[in-house]
């Protein structure tokens, strides 16, 4: 009996110990693609919705490397709730296409990265300029809530708006 108990207590320490670094693993470095992160993070899950609506969830996951300018979803809910459901529309996808394409830049780029370039070039070939440093950095007009939030296949920056083209 005496047996089980000292071997009881390592057990649940080591499995603890364990638990404690997938966890601390899905915060920090690189977690997997963009669209992963994306998936896995509750303040973008309206921006994982208009994603996958617009049929862009491989542009995520492929190998080629994009700087997320990923609206929270406070930014979305600024918008308000009929603006969201039009993105939605299947007639709208087109829009939502360039919405979306304009919160994404080629590269894998840092904070500071976008801070030293000055402006952006998304995927539309629109320019964004960026103002600011360290925690007050903007983006086309948008404030960096989150900052450089790393995976396989770029960076996410979340940002307060939405970026319309």
């Amino acid at each position: 009996m005496n047996l089980r108990k000292l071997l009881f207590l390592p057990a649940l320490t080591l499995l603890f110990f364990l638990g404690s670094c997938s966890s601390i693993g899905s915060l920090g470095g690189s977690a997997g693609s963009l669209l992963s992160l994306v998936q896995g993070n509750p303040k973008l899950s309206k921006f994982m919705t208009l994603t996958q609506a617009a049929g862009l969830s491989s542009l995520l996951s492929g190998s080629s490397p994009i700087t997320l300018l990923a609206p929270s979803d406070n930014a979305f809910a600024s918008l308000g709730v009929s603006k969201f459901q039009d993105f939605l529309s299947p007639d709208n996808k087109s829009m939502l296409t360039d919405i979306l394409k304009n919160h994404m830049v080629s590269g894998s780029l840092t904070a500071k990265d976008m801070a030293k370039e000055g402006q952006l070039t998304n995927l539309l070939g629109s320019s964004l300029d960026v103002s600011g440093s360290g925690k007050n950095l903007s983006v086309g007009g948008a404030s960096l809530l989150e900052k450089d939030m790393k995976a396989e296949n770029g960076m996410i920056q979340m940002i307060d708006k939405v970026l319309m083209p």
